[in-house]
């Protein structure tokens, strides 16, 4: 748990903006399955399961069977990019001990600009989920269908 720190004695509203909570989960099984499957990872996160409306977000993988396997989870106080990026550098910091070399897997993620920016953050290739990308495209032709800015002439 990163939060409060070692020094900190009381957690004001100053501190929890300028040092957010943050756990990290990494499952036992997260190496074996980043070491097979490691290669892409999806990350995705749901808000709203708690009073606070902090965003516990996942990371998983596909196996070959089309499987997918939690490696870790990350919950915080904060929605920012750059705590999402502290905690997946928590994780790939272990992946990397572990598996004694350099990971750096392809994120697939939603339309979520916090996801994009941790991940560019990190150096991590971005790809964006097929689903999530298909539903925007048909909303986005819907609704210029609705406003008149599309037309079978277009």
């Amino acid at each position: 748990v990163l939060y409060p720190g070692s020094e900190d004695r009381s957690v004001s509203q100053e501190v929890a903006e300028q040092k957010p909570f943050l756990i990290v989960i990494v499952g036992a099984n997260c190496v074996p399955l980043l070491e097979r499957f490691g290669g892409i990872i999806c990350l995705d996160s749901v808000y709203k399961l708690d009073r606070n409306r902090w965003p516990i977000w996942a990371l998983v993988v596909e196996d070959s069977s089309g499987h997918g396997w939690p490696v870790a989870f990350l919950y915080s106080s904060s929605g920012r990019a750059e705590t999402l990026a502290r905690g997946l550098r928590i994780v790939r910091d272990h992946a990397e001990e572990k598996l004694s070399r350099k990971w750096t897997p392809i994120v697939m993620i939603d339309h979520d600009e916090a996801e994009r920016a941790a991940a560019e953050l990190l150096g991590w290739p971005i790809r964006l989920c097929e689903f999530h990308l298909s539903k925007a495209w048909r909303q986005a032709l819907r609704q210029a269908s609705r406003n008149g800015k599309l037309t079978s002439q277009s």
